[in-house]
């Protein structure tokens, strides 16, 4: 893991390259539309106050929670899958976000499940599954993945990449938590199914939609 001086000098170099988070000389008419209508989104959603009235949750991981619900509601994905270890909070967005959508959690460590239920109980989502397994046969719209080190990192992106398709959605959070993540990030990039990806620096985006004939890769201010 990086220091937390390193995180900060990181941090300083985002801001000082990053685009417009408000979509000035953003040339993409996908990217343009994503940081107008998802990123500068500021509704409040009743959802946010629904969860937040139950669980504490620090500023920058309620922005980033936010966003993620953001997401869900405007991309409306079917299939969402969830591989974090938060306690169910980030699922909770998500899972609120759209209410007709299956939404599967995947946990390494099964003794957080149970912590999972209890909080998941109380927002009454009656559409989220807990899987034992990466299901292999189904198609996802929407992948988060909580990266916790590189070695898990690469494992789940070895069979994340063989369900998603074109109009997938992959979200990867902690990016730049440490030089072995980042530098996967990277490779990531090179995938010959990605076309797009967004580096909002907390959390990566990637994209396959099939009208990008190249691949482009956006670090956007947020």
């Amino acid at each position: 893991m990086v220091t937390s001086l390193q995180q900060f000098i990181k941090y300083c170099k985002y801001l000082l390259t990053a685009a417009n988070g408000k979509g000035h000389g953003i040339h993409s008419p996908f990217v343009f539309k994503f940081v107008v209508d998802v990123l500068n989104d500021e509704r409040y959603f009743y959802a946010f106050e629904t969860i937040e009235s139950i669980v504490n949750t620090d500023l920058n991981d309620k922005k980033f929670n936010r966003l993620l619900f953001r997401i869900a509601n405007y991309y409306q994905p079917n299939n969402i899958l969830v591989i974090d270890e938060t306690l169910g909070i980030t699922t909770s967005y998500v899972a609120l976000a759209n209410t007709n959508a299956s939404v599967s959690s995947y946990f390494f460590h099964e003794k957080n499940i149970e912590k999972v239920k209890t909080v998941m109980s109380k927002f009454k989502i009656d559409h989220h599954y807990f899987v034992d397994i990466i299901p292999m046969m189904k198609a996802y719209d929407l992948v988060y993945i909580y990266a916790q080190n590189d070695l898990q990192l690469n494992n789940v992106l070895k069979q994340a990449l063989s369900f998603l398709h074109p109009q997938s959605i992959l979200i990867i959070h902690n990016i730049h938590s440490s030089k072995e993540i980042e530098a996967r990030w990277l490779q990531l990039q090179t995938h010959t199914a990605v076309t797009l990806t967004i580096d909002l620096f907390q959390i990566g985006l990637v994209f396959f939609r099939p009208e990008s004939k190249i691949a482009q890769h956006f670090t956007i201010r947020f």
